[in-house]
């Protein structure tokens, strides 16, 4: 059977379930783990360039979680498109997590629970900081389902 793809998804601008402010800080809150189904490493926005995550969770349904585009999150969409094409049915566990530090705060995917985050010195740091707990994170979620979302 062919696997095809929509063109509205691939091609498409705008219209879809966006994550509203209070969205982002309820996923955060809850602390729930989520996967990446889809990605736009960037695009023109009204507010600027973006980075579009399309995310999945239990009792959710598709959404898309948009940031202000960054070589660290362009660089993360492309390695979940890479996933994808080569067969990948989503990445994850997942989570929103929430950076403050000198007056200034955002989102960020991280890979385990927490509350705020540090913002990392470099992607590489974050990546192997979390690696240990991500492997703790995934047997933990996936244990009372086969299915993550």
């Amino acid at each position: 059977m062919a696997n095809i793809v929509s063109a509205e998804d691939i091609l498409g601008g705008g219209g879809e379930p966006y994550l509203s402010a209070d969205d982002k800080a309820a996923l955060h809150n809850a602390q729930s783990p989520f996967y990446m189904t889809g990605a736009i490493a960037e695009r023109e926005g009204t507010y600027g360039t973006q980075t579009i995550f399309t995310i999945k969770a239990k009792n959710m349904e598709p959404s898309m979680l948009a940031f202000q585009a960054s070589a660290s999150r362009i660089s993360q969409a492309r390695n979940v498109l890479n996933a994808i094409a080569q067969g990948a049915d989503a990445i994850g566990p997942c989570y929103l997590g929430r950076w403050e530090a000198n007056g200034k705060s955002g989102w960020q995917i991280t890979f385990n629970p927490s509350t705020p985050l540090a913002i990392p010195a470099t992607q590489q740091q974050a990546v192997a900081a979390a690696t240990t707990e991500r492997v703790a994170a995934v047997t933990a979620d996936l244990a009372d389902s086969d299915i993550p979302f």
